[in-house]
């Protein structure tokens, strides 16, 4: 039995969980104006266990923004341009490729420019292929189903009657020259078409205008009329369209572009070395990652087109099977070709491709790119978009019939059976065809899981389907297919979970999906933080709703047995139905809408915790039978310890004794108490809307009890109960000891759990709760928060300010940049360090301020990255700070500094070292005399907010006070200058002299004693007895004044 709650609180939750998801403003393009959209909500805890990404690549991977880059005709290469697969292709096989030099760009309408004037040259001069690159040229301009707009001029442009001329060009009336920019836009079904006849119209041979009937092209400003007598319209299963005109002159002509394995097999023969040339073109332009479509062309005799003609218009007008037999028609007519050459368009990958599949790949996700390019041109691809990358294995199939397939198939499997390596597989559309034979899919299917990343070329939309459908259907996973065209519907509809891109190709795939993002870097967000925080969030709300209802419904269980099945419910009805809408169910619905078990950042930073989701961790047939079990340990707890103390012949203070109901309503209050406290050790992230749920729930139960007390014609049975709960210590002590009682298991295993098994979040939760952000950030919260309190430090009349800003984490400023709080503590882990780091969060009572206004601690050195300069210290100059807990020979710790008190640093910090073994001294002296700690120094009590000023140096030091002293800062025998520590036992000496980084001491212990000796090596120098090291030199008695100071045993 489900609780019909369960249904009510899942519907609220997924509600919420796509609001948030669509409201997230990391999911938002901005160039389009395009948030994330949820078309569904049922499919949101799917999102955190998806084992398959079915991706189209055109538009989803890509830009869908074709650029005309290269382009063979009559086997002349033409174009320049180095791609970024070209580059990726190069550097894999060890070569250096680098882009061109700048060459002129040819262009005849200002807009397209080609970087290879040859094509225009060879157009112009006679050369030998200039037939057949003027009929190349013509073909992009005709071929197509584009719509010219053409843009009204302004008001202005009229007046004035000037023509805009693109810079570097020249205007020319005659024909020839190239033509000045125009306006005109092209409305194309496909980008390739638009980046086709823009192309022509750069080249000089522009599509002018269309009709029903007719097609008008310039070349070079020389209108030509062609009149459009067909167009037979590309399809998936074709791969090529094409259009016959009448030209100029009457001929009749047929144009046609396609697929070169479509092209290739219609050609007249008598053509092998312009198709060799051609082939091996297309080869160089896929290896640069390029889109490649062949041109071919016919001419057509009168005597054979009419009869064709009449043939085709009557399979138009066929009822049944018209698809069929007008594609047989058009096969006739298209064939006998005569080559012309190929194109290559270039569409880029967009940003944060290559990111988003490496951080699929990382959390168990396998990505499967489908697509109709080339073999090498999606083999560049896949690397360009760390698809496939270096040193995995990539297993090619490409087999022409069923069995070569099978035998394929079976190779492989035995080849990488035990591999432990990461394997990748293309396979293209014809052997794909073979390879989902019935015989052969389960051999298929046994590979694509062997393999981290397959990739599967040429294939038509079907097939895309086919694919998708049979991972579905033959393993028990969530499948996730992307796409962003109408090609891509079908593989959307195949899919466990839709995702539509909103794209340059329509509507129809977010139309068709559940979800809807623009760009493909989304995803990495939509499943790797928001689903998979929804997975768990769903999770814990059924487990917690047969929980907390089971809790409810047991003790009227065991009161049936106690009372033999009367009849008598425990609790009044009334109270009954108001459990899961007023008391045990906002919490809930709170939790399964916002909890968070680690942050996004953290998410995206282990991709690994994506396998929970995948593996059902947060939710399966063991979790549920342990909490079923556990509830039923809850009422038992409930039930029988409120009997205990209220049955028998014990009275109440009155002297009466207790009845149903006033049982009843001690067994509803505990259960309230229980579920609630139960929930709260399940929220992993507590914010203000949990604390808020938990306190209403708990206050509706106390005064709907009391509400019900006072108002006998509703609850007549109820009637004073509430008030003799009240006034019995025995129901304060059962609500205390019995929740108490039930919940002590589930705290003891929760505990036990993350300390003897910890799962990944475990540990990464206990990471992010030691890391802090960078140092640069921290100083600049640091900054914020204390500008109230550095306006009062400006003040004359206020040298002290206290309490005018706050630091979150008073040991947040002993950290290095970049450094984890684990790490930084990594020398410090006994306790008496841990008492002082207590100590030093008193640093958030308020910010100390030093006599010159700047504060005293700070997060950067102002001695960043060099030398502090060098400390003079004369003999009488010296300011002792002496206390904090003995040394072992009973001698008292003291630290001397040279002018300590006259340092002029503004910023100084407790810090520890890079390698986390020690910490040192640095103080910063810019010359002046006199000691200001005597004179000015600030002190107060640890974790007391209140500070008093002293002129006696030696009443500050005690173990539990601080002394400031000028940016020195004295923690239990802790000195503190310029980023430089000595705290417990870490540093000791009789004679201490510290400069720049140095110590020179008798027994000088540094670093958790991890030195210690008469003669201490500091700095890779010794010095002994009245040794003192400065500036990484050695001196006795006789030191020079400027590199170092002298200190003799009297003076200590």
């Amino acid at each position: 039995m489900i609780p019909i709650s369960l249904y009510v609180s899942a519907e609220m939750v997924r509600v919420v969980q796509a609001k948030l998801m669509e409201w997230d403003v990391e999911m938002y393009y901005p160039v389009t104006d395009t948030p994330m959209k949820a078309r569904t909500s049922n499919l949101n805890e799917e999102l955190g266990q998806v084992h398959y990404v079915f991706s189209d690549k055109t538009g989803t991977l890509t830009c869908n923004t074709m650029e005309f880059l290269k382009c063979s005709a009559g086997g002349v290469s033409y174009g320049h341009a180095v791609t970024e697969a070209a580059i990726g292709a190069a550097m894999r096989e060890g070569r250096t490729l680098m882009p061109p030099p700048d060459t002129e760009k040819f262009s005849e309408d200002g807009l397209f420019y080609f970087d290879d004037p040859t094509i225009h040259e060879n157009l112009r001069n006679g050369h030998p292929t200039a037939p057949v690159l003027d009929e190349f040229l013509r073909m992009l301009a005709l071929c197509h189903t584009v719509i010219p707009e053409t843009a009204q001029p302004s008001d202005g442009d009229e007046a004035s009657g000037s023509e805009a001329v693109t810079p570097g060009r020249t205007s020319s009336s005659d024909g020839t020259g190239p033509s000045v920019a125009d306006t005109t836009k092209y409305m194309a079904s496909s980008p390739d078409e638009g980046a086709l006849v823009e192309a022509a119209r750069g080249l000089g041979y522009k599509f002018a205008s269309r009709s029903a009937s007719e097609v008008v092209i310039e070349v070079f400003g020389k209108p030509a009329v062609y009149t459009l007598l067909h167009v037979l319209e590309f399809n998936s299963t074709r791969k090529r369209m094409s259009v016959i005109v009448r030209t100029p002159d009457g001929n009749i002509k047929l144009y046609c572009k396609g697929a070169d394995s479509v092209i290739y097999e219609r050609l007249a023969g008598g053509q092998k070395e312009l198709m060799d040339v051609t082939s091996q073109h297309l080869e160089e332009f896929a290896r640069d990652g390029l889109r490649t479509l062949v041109l071919a062309v016919r001419d057509i005799p009168e005597s054979e087109y009419t009869p064709w003609a009449a043939e085709f218009v009557k399979a138009s007008a066929t009822i049944i099977n018209r698809k069929e037999k007008v594609e047989e028609v058009q096969s006739k007519i298209e064939c006998e070709l005569v080559l012309l050459g190929a194109t290559a368009i270039e569409d880029k990958l967009q940003d944060g491709v290559a990111d988003t599949i490496q951080n699929l790949l990382h959390g168990g996700i396998k990505v499967w790119v489908l697509t109709g390019d080339k073999q090498e041109t999606a083999i560049n691809i896949g690397y360009s978009c760390a698809l496939l990358y270096e040193g995995m294995s990539l297993v090619i199939l490409d087999a022409d019939t069923e069995d070569a397939v099978a035998s394929a198939l079976d190779d492989a499997i035995a080849k990488y059976s035990d591999y432990e390596g990461d394997v990748g597989l293309v396979i293209d559309g014809a052997t794909l065809e073979h390879a989902l034979a019935a015989s052969n899919a389960p051999r298929f299917l046994q590979l694509g899981n062997l393999c981290k990343s397959v990739i599967c070329c040429r294939v038509s939309p079907l097939q895309k389907a086919l694919v998708v459908g049979l991972v579905k259907d033959s393993e028990p996973v969530v499948t996730l297919a992307i796409g962003d065209g109408a090609n891509d519907v079908s593989m959307i509809q195949a899919a466990h979970i839709g995702i539509g891109i909103s794209g340059n190709e329509g509507m129809q795939a977010v139309m068709a999906s559940d979800y809807a993002i623009a760009q493909f870097k989304y995803l990495k967000r939509l499943l790797l933080i928001h689903g998979r925080w929804n997975y768990q969030r769903i999770s814990k709300l059924i487990l917690y709703s047969f929980y907390k209802n089971m809790t409810f419904v047991m003790p009227q269980f065991w009161f049936a047995l106690s009372s033999a099945f009367s009849g008598q419910t425990l609790y009044h009805s009334n109270y009954i139905p108001l459990f899961n809408v007023l008391f045990a169910g906002l919490p809930i619905i709170i939790l399964a809408s916002i909890d968070q078990d680690v942050s996004h950042e953290s998410s995206l930073e282990f991709p690994e915790l994506y396998f929970d989701g995948q593996n059902k961790k947060e939710f399966n047939v063991k979790l549920f039978v342990l909490w079923i079990a556990n509830a039923i340990f809850h009422s038992a707890v409930i039930f029988f310890g409120v009997r205990g103390v209220y049955s028998g012949t014990t009275a109440a203070a009155d002297g009466q004794h207790s009845g149903v109901f006033l049982l009843g309503s001690v067994v509803f209050t505990c259960v309230v108490l229980v579920v609630t406290g139960k929930l709260a050790l399940e929220i992993r992230n507590w914010t203000w809307y949990n604390l808020a749920a938990v306190v209403v729930s708990l206050a509706n139960w106390f005064v709907l009890l009391i509400f019900g007390s006072l108002v006998p014609s509703l609850f007549p049975e109820m009637y004073w109960v509430a008030f003799e709960l009240f006034a019995d210590p025995r129901f304060w002590l059962t609500c205390l000891v019995v929740p108490v009682t039930a919940l002590v298991p589930d705290l003891t295993y929760a505990f036990l759990s993350r300390q003897l098994a910890p799962r990944r979040v475990h540990i990464i939760q206990e990471m992010q709760k030691s890391k802090i952000k960078a140092h640069k950030k921290l100083l600049d919260r640091m900054e914020e928060k204390n500008k109230s309190a550095l306006a009062v430090a400006a003040d004359p009349n206020n040298t002290l300010a206290s309490g005018s800003a706050s630091f979150s984490k008073g040991f947040a400023f002993s950290q290095d940049t970049g450094q984890s709080f684990a790490m930084a503590l990594m020398p410090v882990r006994h306790v008496a360090h841990w008492r002082n780091m207590a100590r030093k969060s008193s640093t958030r009572k308020g910010l100390l301020l030093n006599q010159g206004g700047r504060p005293v601690v700070s997060a950067r050195s102002g001695n960043a990255g060099g030398k502090s300069p060098k400390a003079k210290a004369g003999r009488g100059a010296n300011a002792s700070l002496s206390g904090g807990r003995s040394g072992g020979d009973g001698k008292s710790k003291s630290t001397s500094t040279a002018n300590m008190a006259s340092l002029e640093s503004s910023r100084s910090a407790v810090s520890g070292s890079d390698d986390g073994r020690s910490r040192r001294l640095s103080s910063t002296n810019t010359g002046g005399g006199g000691s200001r700690a005597a004179a000015g120094g600030r002190i107060f009590r640890a974790g007391s907010p209140r500070m008093t000023e002293s002129a006696d140096t030696k009443d500050r030091l005690r173990t539990t006070w601080l002394v400031v002293a000028d940016n020195v800062l004295v923690v239990n025998s802790l000195v503190v200058a310029n980023n430089l520590a000595v705290a417990d036992n870490e540093a000791s000496a009789d004679n201490l002299v510290v400069t720049d980084n140095e110590a020179s001491a008798d027994n000088l212990v540094v670093a958790d004693n991890e030195a210690s000796a008469d003669n201490l090596p500091a700095d890779n120098e010794t010095s002994a007895d009245n040794l003192v090291v400065a500036d990484n030199e050695a001196s006795a008695d006789n030191l020079p004044a400027d590199k170092s100071t002298g200190l003799s045993k009297e003076q200590s």
